[in-house]
């Protein structure tokens, strides 16, 4: 797989920047940050995390897990401006103001011809998604305090999928932590027990006269061209730290497989929990914060 589907063109970025609050002003400055979306309405939004001490900085971007929970993305955010009293990291949080998969519309459409083009609409929303983190580097690479040949990238759940997306269409990334995410995204469709996908299968299924099969056959071609299994190959794996769960059926565990297997089996952390309990367990003190110190280690050994 190639870049072309992901490839834009190259303007300046002329983003408003905008002083936040910040918990810990003295060492972190923090700002929001805006530009317009291209190729469709609304504009891209990050926290930006800025160290105060002197010197460039390294770069990490996190993705947040898209329309959750806002405490994963913050916490990785956290550990990296943070963890062992280290100044070596700046971040760039992406905001989660794009929904990218249209459900409630897909359990209201009318025929089948609907329902695949609002699975045609999320396979564009996840290509704009990509262009848009990218161009959000296009800004941040340009920056005094940013060493733009060190910039790592990770993101959890559905949100490390994308990841491993950014990570493959663009050589600026040189590290990334693929935190509970899978690829074969037509399989994910057809079989997660997320609650909200299951309720809009369900409906589907029952509306149309499919199984599970049917659907998974109608949707792979349309979702093949931001398949994260099929862009994988264009990582390397010595770059790349992998966290998943064993019990998870909500990515489901032919697809966290497929993904793995793909990046060409990277370094690998495997929670026997499920899915949302292995983020409990690998992010807070409740695992002893075992997950933070190894994502942390693995961006600070992979971009000297």
């Amino acid at each position: 797989y190639s870049g072309d589907i992901f490839s834009y063109p190259k303007t300046r970025i002329f983003a408003t920047v905008t002083p936040d609050w910040s918990p810990n002003k003295e060492k972190i400055s923090k700002y929001i940050i805006s530009f317009p979306l291209l190729n469709e309405n609304g504009t891209m939004e990050a926290e930006y995390y800025k160290q105060e001490s002197s010197g460039k900085k390294k770069l990490i971007i996190v993705l947040p897990i898209i329309d959750s929970t806002a405490f994963v993305g913050k916490h990785y955010a956290h550990v990296m401006t943070s963890w062992g009293g280290n100044t070596d990291f700046n971040v760039l949080l992406v905001k989660d103001t794009k929904k990218i998969f249209p459900f409630n519309e897909m359990q209201q459409s009318l025929t089948a011809a609907e329902f695949l083009e609002y699975i045609n609409i999320s396979a564009i929303n996840i290509k704009n998604y990509i262009i848009n983190v990218r161009r959000l580097i296009d800004w941040a690479q340009d920056l005094e305090d940013i060493d733009s040949a060190r910039i790592g990238i990770i993101g959890g759940s559905i949100a490390a999928s994308f990841a491993s997306l950014v990570m493959a269409s663009d050589k600026r990334i040189r590290a990334g932590v693929f935190d509970k995410g899978g690829g074969n995204l037509h399989e994910v469709f057809a079989k997660s027990e997320e609650s909200k996908i299951k309720e809009t299968r369900e409906i589907v299924l029952k509306k149309f006269g499919w199984n599970r099969e049917k659907l998974e056959n109608l949707i792979e071609p349309i979702l093949s061209d931001v398949n994260p299994t099929l862009w994988a190959r264009n990582i390397n794996p010595s770059r790349v730290l992998f966290i998943n769960a064993k019990y998870d059926v909500w990515m489901g565990l032919n697809s966290v497989e497929s993904l793995w297997q793909g990046l060409g089996q990277p370094k690998r952390i495997e929670y026997l929990t499920s899915h949302k309990f292995s983020f409990l367990l690998s992010l807070t003190i409740f695992g002893g914060h075992y997950a933070d110190s190894k994502i942390f280690n693995h961006f600070k050994n992979k971009l000297q």
